[in-house]
Order: structure tokens, then C-alpha cells, then sequence
């Protein structure tokens, strides 16, 4: 070969801004390439302009429990779901999934009219202080001596004891229905994932009801 051919060339490496602007030479991230523990902080985000997303504050849920990625599935079925808009914590009227990391199977499919970081507040409280306020916050009532045994000595010791115990993902921004109200809205919805996912007590799941009147 032509020596005179040869040059030196430097590689630079990935920034946030290199992750985040489309460039025809760079590699697209994919989900197979995510983890709940996949955040700005170390340079992962979604190419993708819908999915579940983590805000850009201090926040507890997204920090530690909220899972970045544009599909999600059912530990009952083999499928995967795309996301069809942008959500973050700070979306409302949103349907959403909890996974147990613990129970192999276990998971509960809910939906708030508020934002998620008000709902996830309290779904921890009651977590923490055993109100069976929805079927995932009793069944980590009823084992909490065991399966669910948490460190409850410090806010601090006790998040990070509920992280090794689950995570979120947000699946769906509730449109408008003509007729419904927000609430009636989502409670459709939820319906539907609940039974799209076998997420319902016939499937083996957690979630009591298909329907509702």
C-alpha cells in the first residue's frame, strides 16, 4: 500500500450533546441498550421522541425507580409495546406499570389524573406505612415481614431498599374522550392495559377488576 496514504485521526468521545443531536454518524441508541439505572447523568437517553423519560430535576422517582425506554412488555405475554407519545413524571393523566423485581410475574397496572411524581408520593407512603390503599401497596403489605421485608430506619435507607424491589414505567398519555371525563378517561384505559397485559387476578396477576361500571 502507499505509505503517503496513512493519517492520524482522533476519535472524539460521546458528550450529551453528541447523544442527543441527530447526527447520521452516530449509532442509534436502542432500548436492548437501557436500564432503569439509565439516566442523563451517565449520557443514556431514548433517540426517540416518544417514551418514558426521566425529568431533569432532583426527583426521587425518576433517580431511582423509573424506567427510560419507548416499548415495555408483560411479564404474562411475549410482546412488546411501543409508547406512542413523550412522558415523564411530570405528565398527567397517564396509565402506568409497576414491576415486582422480587415476585417473578408480579405487577400492577394503575392510572392517576394528577401527575406521576404526586402518585408515586403516595404509593411510597403507603408502602412504608402499610395502607392498603391499591392491590400493589397490599401485597407489599402483606409480605413486608418477608419477601417485602424493608429498611424503614431512614427515608434515605428505605428508598434505597425499595429500589432492589421494583420499578415504573409510564405506557400510556390518556387522550380525551368525547362524553368522559378525565377520570373516566383513564379508567378506560387502565381497563384495557390491565386486560392487554394479564395484568388481572384471571391471568395469575395482581389487579382485581376487567371492568368497571
Amino acid at each position: 500500500f502507499n505509505g503517503n496514504s496513512l493519517f492520524v485521526s482522533y476519535k472524539m468521545e460521546n458528550n450529551l450533546k453528541s447523544l442527543i443531536c441527530k447526527n447520521k454518524y452516530t449509532k442509534k441508541l436502542t432500548v436492548a441498550n437501557l436500564s432503569q439505572d439509565d439516566s442523563i447523568d451517565n449520557n443514556i437517553v431514548v433517540n426517540s421522541q416518544h417514551g418514558c423519560f426521566k425529568c431533569l430535576k432532583t426527583c426521587t422517582l425518576c433517580n431511582n425507580f423509573l424506567i427510560v425506554s419507548n416499548s415495555f412488555t408483560s411479564p404474562n405475554i411475549n410482546r412488546h409495546f411501543n409508547i406512542k407519545s413523550r412522558i415523564s413524571c411530570d405528565t398527567q393523566n397517564i396509565v402506568y406499570v409497576i414491576y415486582d423485581k422480587v415476585c417473578e410475574k408480579v405487577f400492577y397496572v394503575g392510572y392517576t389524573c394528577d401527575t406521576m411524581k404526586v402518585r408515586w408520593a403516595n404509593h411510597k407512603s403507603h408502602i412504608k406505612n402499610g395502607k392498603k390503599s391499591c392491590e400493589m401497596t397490599t401485597h407489599f403489605t402483606k409480605h413486608s415481614s418477608g419477601l417485602h421485608k424493608l429498611d424503614k430506619s431512614t427515608n434515605a435507607k428505605f428508598t434505597a431498599s425499595l429500589k432492589e424491589q421494583l420499578s415504573i414505567i409510564l405506557i400510556e398519555c390518556v387522550d380525551s374522550i368525547p362524553g368522559k371525563s378525565r377520570k373516566e378517561a383513564c379508567e378506560i384505559r387502565e381497563t384495557y392495559w390491565q386486560g392487554a397485559l394479564k395484568a388481572t387476578r384471571l391471568f395469575g396477576g395482581i389487579n382485581k377488576r376487567t371492568n368497571r361500571n
